[in-house]
C-alpha cells in the first residue's frame, strides 16, 4: 500500500469543500469574523475548554457594548454552582448512622450558612430544589417526613412536593382557561401543603425557602396568605435570588401586581444587588414585561438588544440572538454565546448556536456544541452528522466516522451521511478499511456518475490500493466528467497518469 502517493493525490485537490458544503446545507455568505468581535470570541472560546461550569462562566467575556451593574455578569455564575448536595446523598444520610438526625444537622448547616458565608447563599434554595427535580422526589419526602415528622426540613420536603403537584394539576394557562377540575386538583394539594410549610417556618423561623413557597402558593390562591408572607421573606432573606424571583413574579400584572410594583421591584434589585449580583438577572425580567410579549423576535429585536445590554438574562440573551439572526449572524452568536455561558445546558440554545457555527465555516466551535449534545445523549441524527463534519474539515476523519456511523443509525437518517462517512472512512487511510473503501465511493459513482468529486475519490481508492486496472476505469470515467478549466482537476490528471505511466 502506498499511503505516500494517496495523500500526494489528496494535496493536489480541494477534495473536501463541494460534498461538505452541500450535505450540511450552508453559507458563509455573512462573511469573516469581525475584528472587533475577534476578541471577544478568542476569549469565549478559551472559556469552552474550561469543565468546571462556575469558572467556564467567569472566564467568558462579558457581552461586548454592556451597561450592566458591576460584578453583574460574574454574579450570574455563582448559580451554576454545584454545592448543594444530591438526593442521592440525602438518601445516605437518611439511612445511614444516625438517620434523620443526620439529615437535619446537615440541613441546619445549610440553613445557618445561607446567611453567614455568602459563598453558600441560597444553597439550601438548591438542596430543595434538587430533590423536586428528581422523579424519586415523593417518596423520598414520605420517607423523610414518616423518620421525622417533627422535623422543620421533613415538613419542607413534603410541602414542596405537595405544592408542586398543585401547579402540575393548575397547568400554565391562564386561570381563565383553567379547567374547574384542574383548580379543584390544584386546591386540594395546596391545602395539603400549607400546614406542612406553616409547621417549618414555625420550628425554623428563618426557612426561607419554606416561605416562598407559601407566598407563591398565596399569589395563585389566597391574597391575604401572599400579603401577610411575602413581606416576611423579604425581610428574613432580603437578598436571596429565590425570596426576589417570587417578588418579580408578584409584582408583574398577572399574578395582580402593576407596573408600579415592577418598578419598585427594579430600584430593590438595583439596592440590593450590591449585596448580591446575581439579582441582577431578576432585572431583565422586570424591565422586559410588557416589551416583547405576544411579538416575534424579529419584531422586538431592538427591544431585546437594549433588555440584554441592560441586564445579564439569558433568555433576553438569546432572544437578541434569534431577533438577529436573518440579518448579522455574527452579533446573532455574540448573543448566543452570552446566552450559553448563563445557561450551558439549554440544548435548544446549544443547537442553535451549533448549526450557525457550521453556517460560517467555524469548525472548532461547531465540535463544541455537537460533541455536547452527543455525549448528553440529545443529539439527532442531523446533529450526529453536522459533528461528522466539522471533525472531518479539523483533519480529523478517524474521530468523524464515530458521529457518522451513529447517525446512520438513527431514524430521519440525513442524506449526506453516507456521503460524508465515506469521505471519512476514505481520509482514514486505513488498510483496515479496504473493503469499505472500495464499496462506498461504487456506491457513490453508481448513484452520480456525472459527479467529478467521486470520480476522484474512487481513483484515489484505486491508487491507494495499488489496483491498476480500477484506477484506469475510474480515470477514464473522471476524464468525461471533468472540467477542464479547473487547473485542480488538471492537477489531478497529471498525478494519476504519471502514476500509471510508471513501471510496475
Amino acid at each position: 500500500m502506498r499511503k505516500g502517493s494517496w495523500a500526494g493525490v489528496l494535496a493536489c485537490v480541494a477534495a473536501l469543500s463541494a460534498p461538505v458544503s452541500r450535505a450540511v446545507e450552508a453559507s458563509a455568505a455573512a462573511g469573516p469574523m469581525p475584528e472587533e468581535l475577534r476578541g471577544y470570541f478568542e476569549q469565549a472560546f478559551a472559556a469552552e475548554q474550561i469543565s468546571d461550569p462556575a469558572a467556564r462562566c467567569r472566564a467568558y467575556p462579558d457581552l461586548p457594548g454592556n451597561v450592566w451593574p458591576a460584578n453583574a455578569g460574574p454574579g450570574r455564575c455563582t448559580l451554576q454552582r454545584e454545592t448543594a448536595p444530591s438526593l442521592a446523598e440525602l438518601e445516605r444520610l437518611l439511612d445511614g448512622p444516625g438517620g434523620p438526625t443526620a439529615l437535619d444537622v446537615r440541613m441546619k448547616a445549610l440553613l445557618k450558612a445561607n446567611y453567614d458565608d455568602p459563598g453558600q447563599r441560597d444553597v439550601i434554595f438548591d438542596a430543595f430544589r434538587r430533590i423536586l427535580a428528581d422523579d424519586r422526589d415523593g417518596r423520598f419526602a414520605t420517607r423523610w417526613l414518616r423518620a421525622a415528622p417533627d422535623s422543620a426540613f421533613a415538613q419542607l420536603a413534603m410541602g414542596q412536593y405537595r405544592a408542586d403537584q398543585g401547579w402540575d394539576a393548575r397547568g400554565s394557562e391562564f386561570m381563565a382557561k383553567t379547567s374547574l377540575a384542574q383548580q379543584q386538583r390544584m386546591g386540594q394539594h395546596f391545602a395539603a401543603a400549607v400546614p406542612l410549610l406553616a409547621r417549618a417556618l414555625e420550628s425554623e423561623p428563618t426557612l426561607s425557602p419554606a416561605c416562598t413557597q407559601l407566598a407563591a402558593i398565596g399569589r395563585q390562591s389566597s391574597d391575604m396568605l401572599q400579603k401577610a408572607v411575602l413581606p416576611r421573606c423579604l425581610e428574613m432573606d432580603p437578598t436571596s435570588f429565590f425570596v426576589v424571583e417570587e417578588l418579580v413574579v408578584a409584582s408583574k400584572p398577572k399574578w395582580g401586581g402593576s407596573m408600579q410594583a415592577l418598578a419598585a421591584t427594579a430600584d430593590y434589585i438595583r439596592e440590593h444587588g450590591v449585596q448580591n449580583p446575581e439579582l441582577y438577572v431578576h432585572l431583565g425580567e422586570v424591565l422586559r414585561y410588557g416589551r416583547t410579549e405576544h411579538k416575534t423576535y424579529a419584531e422586538a429585536r431592538e427591544a431585546y438588544e437594549d433588555l440584554a445590554a441592560a441586564a445579564p438574562d439569558a433568555t433576553i440573551l438569546e432572544g437578541a440572538a434569534y431577533g438577529q439572526a436573518a440579518g448579522d449572524r455574527w452579533r446573532s452568536l455574540m448573543y448566543m454565546s452570552q446566552a450559553m455561558r448563563f445557561q450551558p445546558t439549554n440544548a435548544k440554545t446549544r443547537r442553535s448556536r451549533a448549526y450557525w457555527w457550521i453556517d460560517l465555516r467555524q469548525w472548532k466551535w461547531a465540535e463544541i456544541d455537537y460533541a455536547w449534545l452527543a455525549k448528553t445523549g440529545q443529539a439527532d441524527a442531523r446533529d450526529l452528522h453536522n459533528l461528522g463534519v466539522a471533525l472531518l474539515e479539523l483533519g480529523r476523519p478517524v474521530e468523524a466516522q464515530q458521529p457518522l456511523r451513529a447517525a446512520l443509525a438513527m431514524p430521519n437518517v440525513f442524506e449526506g451521511t453516507p456521503v460524508s462517512l465515506c469521505q471519512a472512512v476514505i481520509y482514514s487511510l486505513s488498510q483496515l478499511d479496504e473493503q469499505e473503501m472500495r464499496d462506498c465511493t461504487a456506491r457513490l459513482v453508481a448513484d452520480e456518475p456525472r459527479n467529478p468529486q467521486y470520480w476522484i475519490w474512487r481513483t484515489g481508492v484505486m491508487e491507494f490500493l495499488e489496483d491498476r486496472a480500477g484506477a484506469e476505469e475510474a480515470l477514464a470515467h473522471f476524464r468525461k466528467v471533468a472540467d477542464l478549466d479547473d487547473p485542480e482537476h488538471l492537477d489531478f490528471l497529471r498525478s494519476v497518469t504519471s502514476w500509471l505511466r510508471r513501471p510496475e
